[in-house]
């Protein structure tokens, strides 16, 4: 690629993606974080233009637009890879300024998508479904340590520590994309930060449940000729082969089948997503009392200050109970 003033945006888009970004992230952070966002909204908008020519304030215009239609997590990515785009076109001198300043700035017109969570008596409700529900061991670990999906589908039967009931998270389970053919795949590997890898005391109940379905992958894989070690190496939710499930298949078919019979049963428990099920666990123990290092400790938060924003929603009960002014 010929670096002059004549570049347009597209080819130094291009070429910041395929040289500083293609083989130095994961690869649905490649696809999903840069890749896509660069080819849906960026390169649509500045591609054809010589990048010597776009301004602070188009860049600025662009992201007001793109405010009216996607939320503020989608501009950031945006503002993100233009400031990096722009930031290889001026260490190759094509431009002497980044025109992506802190001036730009982003405002979004659509709301953040809030929440929902079940309520004690919800929650309680849903656990004993799932207790005796064909497809109710994932909502149950998911109720009851508050991990996330990726997490959930991660756990294998070694990671269960029975004398002292608890579970090891060390990894994920996530659907990926390769960026070269964009074929999807499922992945199986490390946590989404450090302070993810950790281990988590489960309840009694759980604990009894995991030890009644270990009893019967037992059984079954004795008879196909497994070796305990062949079986323990296997997820507790698996596909039919005893290999990591695709989160997307888990979602469609386990984990929605299990809340379609759980609100047919009970109209009153509103419909969660696994997301939500962790939401829930988390709110549910702040209101119980556990404080919030014990909590964001269980969770896998590096950070207490999003851990309160985003899940300690604290009512004035709560609060009188904290402050011991009931």
């Amino acid at each position: 690629m010929e670096f002059d003033e004549n570049c347009l945006f597209k080819d130094c888009a291009m070429y910041w993606l395929e040289n500083y970004v293609l083989g130095f992230v994961k690869d649905n952070t490649y696809m999903g974080t840069y890749y896509h966002t660069t080819h849906k909204y960026l390169i649509p908008f500045f591609g054809e233009m010589k990048i010597v020519n776009i301004s602070p304030s188009l860049i600025q215009q662009f992201l007001n637009t793109q405010g009216k239609i996607y939320s503020l997590e989608t501009l950031k990515k945006m503002k993100s890879c233009l400031k990096n785009i722009f930031q290889l076109a001026k260490d190759e001198q094509i431009i002497s300024v980044n025109p992506v300043t802190s001036r730009v700035k982003l405002k979004s017109e659509i709301l953040p998508q809030t929440k929902n969570i079940w309520n004690k008596q919800h929650y309680d409700l849903a656990f004993n479904f799932a207790l005796t529900h064909k497809d109710g061991l994932g909502p149950l670990i998911l109720m009851d340590i508050g991990i996330s999906r990726s997490e959930l589908l991660g756990i294998m039967w070694k990671n269960i520590n029975w004398n002292q009931e608890y579970i090891q998270i060390y990894q994920g389970t996530v659907p990926m994309q390769d960026p070269l053919s964009h074929k999807y795949y499922v992945f199986t590997g490390g946590l989404k930060n450090q302070y993810r890898k950790r281990e988590i005391p489960i309840s009694n109940k759980v604990c009894e449940k995991l030890k009644l379905e270990y009893q019967r992958v037992l059984f079954l894989g004795k008879q196909q000729g497994l070796s305990q070690k062949q079986i323990n190496d296997q997820f507790i939710i698996s596909n039919k082969y005893g290999k990591a499930m695709d989160p997307n298949n888990w979602g469609q078919r386990q984990y929605k089948r299990f809340i379609k019979d759980l609100t047919t049963k009970y109209p009153q428990v509103p419909k969660l997503t696994p997301h939500e099920l962790r939401h829930t666990r988390a709110t549910l123990w702040y209101e119980e009392q556990i404080d919030l290092l014990a909590i964001g400790f269980a969770g896998g938060w590096c950070d207490l200050k999003m851990l309160r924003k985003r899940y300690a929603h604290i009512n004035i009960d709560t609060l009188k109970k904290k402050l011991n002014r009931n």
